[in-house]
């Protein structure tokens, strides 16, 4: 039986194209079978959310576990781990895949709470390590402070990016000398997201904050926020400028057996591009003798020829699905024939 050159070349390659690449594939395959049978395998843990099973085995440190990822499978220092009931955020990922991802993780003792410049409240697991008192150097002299120094660990993303030297935040409610609730603070001394990140896509935050003064006028005690920043609240008469302006193109004058009909006007936040993808959404009266349709985004308003609809003023409301623009409105008056 004669077989191409190429099919020749499949049978000799099963499992990769020369002998280290098969030895691999054979070594993950064998982790994956002998995975599902170890007592130590975590067929529900999660990774920054999403399902991926894993190993986990006890380090020498307390708190701590090894993580052995399946072939194929990513892991990076600042990732979050679910598992054993816990958040555990990923202190260590060895650069070496091989066969598969390896690394440490250490257990969350703390979800910060803060807000980045604005009444939107963030919240993000992470750790807070005891590091003994802080230290400033002076010249060729290190001079120690009696200030309590901690440090902390938390994932690098687009919100903790904003932390800054200075920031202050809480770790837990306590109390005073008289026995009244505060908060427990710190103050950021420093910010370091390069320190613990070694390989390509790791985002593991660490910082330094020493203890601070809780201040009853700026923190909020009930949502364990420092500095906490209100929401804006705008009264139901007044637009909240926060929202976009929208606009409705169109003679607000119907006339019996006539149709007229109204256009939504929407921008991008430069007043002068229009946002195509912008869903209008009509809010119309039940009016007898008036029929509304909706038509490619526009409002179609048709008049039957009753004359008892002349000097009828109903008003229209225009809004966008997605809750991106203020509403605005018309009042529309039914007219006689022209």
């Amino acid at each position: 039986m004669n077989y191409s050159f190429d099919t020749y070349k499949g049978y000799i390659g099963v499992g990769g194209r020369d002998l280290r690449e098969r030895n691999i594939q054979a070594s993950k395959d064998d982790l994956r079978r002998k995975a599902v049978a170890s007592p130590d395998y975590q067929p529900d843990a999660l990774r920054n959310g999403v399902r991926q099973p894993m190993i986990f085995t006890r380090g020498g440190e307390n708190h701590q576990y090894n993580v052995v990822c399946m072939p194929d499978d990513e892991l990076f220092a600042g990732d979050l781990i679910d598992a054993f009931g816990e958040k555990w955020l990923v202190m260590e990922a060895r650069a070496d895949a091989t066969t598969h991802k390896t690394g440490r993780m250490m257990q969350c003792n703390h979800l910060f709470r803060f807000q980045n410049f604005n009444s939107d409240i963030i919240e993000v697991w992470g750790i807070i390590d005891q590091s003994g008192y802080s230290s400033t150097v002076t010249g060729s002299n290190q001079m120690q402070k009696s200030e309590e120094q901690v440090a902390m660990y938390m994932p690098y993303n687009t919100d903790t990016a904003k932390l800054f030297v200075d920031k202050r935040l809480a770790s837990h409610i306590g109390y005073d000398k008289t026995g009244a609730l505060i908060l427990n603070t710190y103050r950021i001394t420093s910010l370091n997201p390069q320190a613990e990140s070694f390989n390509h896509c790791d985002h593991l935050l660490m910082l330094k904050a020493i203890r601070d003064v809780y201040s009853a006028s700026t923190d909020n005690l009930q949502l364990i926020i420092c500095d906490y920043i209100a929401p804006v609240e705008y009264p139901a008469d007044e637009p909240n400028p926060a929202l976009l302006p929208c606009y409705i193109q169109g003679t607000p004058e119907l006339m019996l057996s006539r149709t007229r009909t109204l256009t939504p006007l929407f921008y991008q936040a430069d007043g002068v591009t229009p946002a195509e993808s912008a869903t209008a959404i009509w809010t119309c009266p039940e009016v007898d003798g008036v029929t509304f349709e909706i038509d490619n985004n526009r409002l179609l308003m048709k008049a039957s020829s009753d004359s008892a609809l002349i000097g009828t003023s109903f008003e229209v409301v225009l809004s966008d699905a997605d809750g991106l623009y203020q509403s605005c409105a018309v009042i529309v008056e039914v007219t006689n024939f022209a």
